[in-house]
């Protein structure tokens, strides 16, 4: 992006501008792991139009 001049955030996180930190602290209550792939995907899930696929690795591949 910086060899075409297109502007953007140096330090841009998915999670600080999409993610609410009180759902995420509730998802962590719920059991969800406190990372941030998980959190990642928690938000992905939560502000997904349609029902996303999810593979989680940890769990050997398990679809939720």
């Amino acid at each position: 992006m910086a060899t075409r001049s297109i502007p953007s955030t140096p330090n841009f996180s998915f999670i600080s501008a999409l993610g609410d930190p009180v759902k995420m602290r509730q998802w962590a209550i719920w059991g969800l792991p406190r990372d941030d792939v998980s959190a990642a995907n928690g938000i992905i899930v939560h502000e997904s139009k349609r029902w996303p696929l999810c593979i989680d690795p940890q769990v050997g591949g398990a679809v939720i």
